[in-house]
Parts: C-alpha cells; sequence; structure tokens
C-alpha cells in the first residue's frame, strides 16, 4: 500500500494530510457530499479541512454543523462518516480538502440545483 504525505503550513502551525479532494464547491447553487469510509479494523480519527485554491483556510457552512473550517469524525472500525455542505450562499466558494487519517477512504459528490429543474449531480 503506498501512502502519500502532504505538509501543509499556515500560519505556523503544521498540519498532516494523508490525502486530499482536489474540489470543494459550495453555495450558487452548489453543494458537496463529502463520504468518509474508515477501512481498517481499528477505530480511527479522521478529519476533513477545507483549503481554497490559494492554500488558505476556508470556512463552509456544513449542514448541522455552521460554518466550519474542518470536519471531525471518530469512526469504529469500517465505519462510515458524511456530512453535507449548506450550499445556501448565493455565490459559488470552490477548492480543495485535506483528509487526515491513516486508513480511510474519502469521496467528494457535487449537487447542482436550479430552482423549477430537475437536480444535476457529479461524482
Amino acid at each position: 500500500m503506498t501512502r502519500t504525505l502532504i505538509l501543509l503550513f499556515a500560519a505556523t502551525t503544521l498540519l498532516r494530510a494523508d490525502g486530499y479532494m482536489a474540489q470543494i464547491a459550495d453555495g450558487g447553487g452548489w453543494d458537496t457530499t463529502v463520504t468518509v469510509v474508515n477501512t481498517s479494523n481499528f477505530a480511527e480519527q479522521v478529519t476533513v479541512w477545507f483549503w481554497d485554491d490559494g492554500g488558505n483556510t476556508l470556512t463552509l457552512n456544513v449542514v448541522g454543523l455552521g460554518p466550519t473550517r474542518g470536519v471531525q469524525f471518530n469512526l469504529p472500525a469500517y465505519g462510515l462518516g458524511v456530512f453535507d455542505t449548506s450550499g445556501d450562499s448565493p455565490s459559488t466558494t470552490q477548492g480543495y480538502a485535506t483528509v487526515t487519517g491513516r486508513t480511510v477512504s474519502a469521496t467528494a459528490s457535487f449537487r447542482w440545483r436550479v430552482p423549477g429543474r430537475q437536480q444535476v449531480f457529479w461524482f
């Protein structure tokens, strides 16, 4: 199994990232659903951090949490965590996400909503 380690600097804090999601979008009709799966037989603490394209922290509205720079899960063995951005901003905010966790897999699904039209999903 090959692991990639990406080191990111935010102010003076070193953040570890075990993986990343190349795109996160929210607002302007877009929202994102993030699914994180613990692929191991032991519990895993996982954090999904949001970043703008310049590498600065990004705050997004997450359903049930409100404005946040990241979402944390304490996943049991083979557990699953899911969250949605609210998409309620009139303008689109986009960036990427880093995922910290040793044995996890994460995906992002995008939804575009236009009033009066059928929803479109991007995976």
